[in-house]
């Protein structure tokens, strides 16, 4: 490539030698081979040119080659058949094969790195036997530590490699997928793009590696797949074939990584299955398909274990309870209320913390409203035999008996909300017999023991919650009002309230099962006590002051009565401040005067006479002022309603 007499070329005379001997060539089948070249660029400063000019003469060739294929295939005619030109250029398949070999990158070059990744997708194609290996060498080139427009070039050839050989795509991906987790922003977003190219190839395939490393990968790892599927597959899965397909294929695999994701991945996924077609339809049939879809999700990544109840795993637990309430996942709903009174509610004072109860609370009075009445069975034999059980109500050693308020609250307010669905069934449990209408309001049979046993129960929690409520309310009283208060006395009210209102809760549904006709109580009717309550702040904004014969301002004018409603909502911490208009006061109709019906023949000609309906007064303009009313009183009535009606 270079003259070896004594003196020494320099780089750009090498280049443009390179240059000359490119343009010179008469073939590629006729260049030096790939050794020669390395041997001489060893001897130069910048080797990097000889493999330039080689690479680019290998592409002319490879070009000719693969002309020369397509024209073998197609059926060609006497005007395309072959001349003796054409013979002196053919590149037979060996010759082509070699050359492609050569193409295979070399790490110590940078510049001939780049061609590498830029020329063996290209033609890749005509050599189905090298994909693993031009596959491995790309892998490499992503992985390159010094150059970053390296590894942008690999990534980039990696979709064109996949477009040749769609089988190929998954393990393209493998490696795609980890570069998500790249910290340079642009070679980040290149990443991003290419593996949206890998998803038109293979998308069931390539989900199915995004998934993998979601439960696999790293912190930011996982972060990365999530905000991917988000911010680019969801926005343009229509360019991935079939929307319905693609939504079934994620609804298939976040189903098979449930069980090992977090709470905000969980929350992320939903955010994710939001956006399908199937959780925004409103049709039946669809919205049982989707609670049972919810359902088998939840079920599966809560697993309702019999361990110990970590934090982690509560949170994960209340997210699904929330996420089966909004989607009516009944299925789920019912196994979390079996597991609330069987595991969480014996430890509910001990091993769940404070801030906890009260989310947990929540979501069972959320899950309870979604059971079904078959479902509501089971738990309801759960309830009532939680009720008749010794940790309700015990006797301590001074005889006086303790209560556990949070339990038999949300014992009873499960019973009441359960029973109103099953009222034959609550019949045969405790013996309370709702009267409904039906055939069985007048069958009798023998006295149930468990209903005596229940109803001695209730008397029991009825006087001594009625006690704890007057001393609840008591120290309150004495307790005062004042805001400026120290801490613990703020505090200790609060808790003698949020006990008033337990304590009355549980009071009014013992009395509504003790009474001669019982009744349920259903969720309008009463509050659970740890609900936050709203406040409203009602304040009233005076109009200003108008005279008589002005009118009343509308409806929408600033000035108009209005009523400003501020509700704080404890939960959140948000305030709404809603503004309603007042009606206007009734308008004082002005008083016309009363015309008899004598005085229009006492008009004058050309006067004009304004006739109303009966329940009107008639006005004669012209008469009234040359009569007034005071002279001339009306004539009978008899005789007015007569000539009103024709008769004369």
């Amino acid at each position: 490539m270079s003259s070896s007499g004594g003196a020494a070329s320099s780089s750009s005379e090498v280049a443009a030698a390179d240059t000359t001997q490119l343009q010179t060539a008469p073939t590629s089948s006729t260049a030096p081979p790939i050794e020669d070249v390395k041997k001489t660029a060893a001897k130069e400063t910048n080797s990097g040119d000889a493999f330039v000019a080689r690479f680019y003469d290998i592409s002319t060739a490879l070009t000719t080659y693969m002309e020369q294929q397509k024209q073998s295939s197609e059926k060609t005619s006497e005007s395309n058949t072959t001349t003796p030109s054409d013979k002196q250029t053919t590149i037979t398949a060996e010759q082509a094969a070699s050359m492609y070999d050569e193409l295979l990158p070399v790490k110590e070059v940078g510049r001939a790195c780049k061609l590498s990744a830029q020329l063996l997708p290209k033609f890749v194609s005509l050599f189905p036997g090298k994909v693993e290996q031009v596959g491995n060498a790309l892998f490499d080139l992503c992985e390159d530590p010094n150059d970053v427009g390296t590894r942008i070039l690999a990534v980039r050839a990696l979709p064109l490699v996949a477009r040749a050989f769609p089988d190929w795509a998954s393990k393209a991906a493998d490696v795609v997928v980890q570069l998500l987790a790249a910290d340079i922003p642009l070679e980040l977003d290149n990443v991003k793009e290419n593996l949206l190219q890998l998803l038109t190839v293979d998308k069931k395939g390539v989900l199915e590696i995004l998934f993998n490393f979601i439960i696999e990968g790293g912190e930011l790892l996982r972060a990365r797949c999530i905000s991917f599927l988000l911010e680019k597959v969801i926005p343009n899965k229509k360019s991935f074939g079939s929307p319905e397909e693609t939504e079934q294929i994620i609804i298939n695999e976040i189903k098979r990584v449930m069980g090992d994701v977090s709470a905000s991945d969980l929350r992320s996924f939903f955010n994710i299955l939001n956006t399908f077609t199937m959780f925004q339809a409103t049709d039946p049939a669809i919205a049982s398909t989707r609670s049972e879809t919810v359902s088998e999700m939840l079920l599966k990544q809560v697993g309702f274990p019999n361990l110990g109840l970590t934090e982690e795993y509560l949170s994960i637990l209340l997210e699904c309870c929330e996420i089966g309430a909004k989607y009516s996942a009944a299925a789920f709903n019912t196994k979390f209320v079996e597991f609330f009174i069987t595991k969480i509610l014996p430890v509910f004072e001990q091993d769940i913390p404070e801030a906890t109860r009260q989310t947990i609370l929540m979501r069972l009075v959320d899950a309870s409203a979604q059971i079904d009445a078959d479902s509501a069975k089971p738990i309801l034999d759960l309830a009532f035999s939680a009720l008749l059980g010794p940790k309700i109500i015990k006797e301590n050693a001074k005889g006086e008996f303790e209560l556990e308020f949070t339990q038999l609250e949300v014992l009873l307010l499960l019973f009441h909300r359960l029973a109103s669905k099953v009222p034959a069934h609550v019949r045969k449990l405790s013996g309370i017999h709702i009267r409904t209408g039906q055939p069985d309001d007048f069958t009798t049979g023998d006295p149930d023991p468990k209903h005596a046993e229940f109803m001695k129960k209730l008397k029991d929690i009825d006087v001594e919650t009625t006690k704890n409520n007057q001393q609840a309310r008591k120290k309150r009283d004495a307790l005062g009002h004042n805001p400026n208060a120290p801490s613990e006395n703020l505090k200790e009210r609060e808790v003698l309230d949020l006990l008033l209102k337990s304590t009355t809760n549980i009071k009014t549904m013992a009395q509504a099962l003790l009474k001669s006709t019982p009744s349920f109580l259903n969720e309008s009717s009463l509050k659970p006590s740890w609900a936050k309550i709203d406040v409203v702040i009602v304040k009233k904004t005076q109009t200003e002051p108008q005279s008589s014969r002005k009118r009343q301002p509308a409806a929408g004018n600033a000035k108009a009565n209005t009523t400003t409603t501020t509700t704080r909502n404890s939960t959140t911490s948000s305030v709404t401040t809603i503004t309603t208009p007042q009606p206007s006061p009734p308008k004082k109709h002005r008083q016309d005067t009363y015309v008899p019906p004598a005085r229009r023949n006492l008009a004058p000609l050309g006067s004009y006479t304004t006739y109303s309906t009966i329940d009107q007064p008639i006005i004669n303009t012209a008469s009234a002022a040359a009569y007034p009313v005071a002279n001339n009183p009306p004539q009978s009535n008899r005789r007015r309603r007569g000539r009103r009606n024709g008769r004369y």
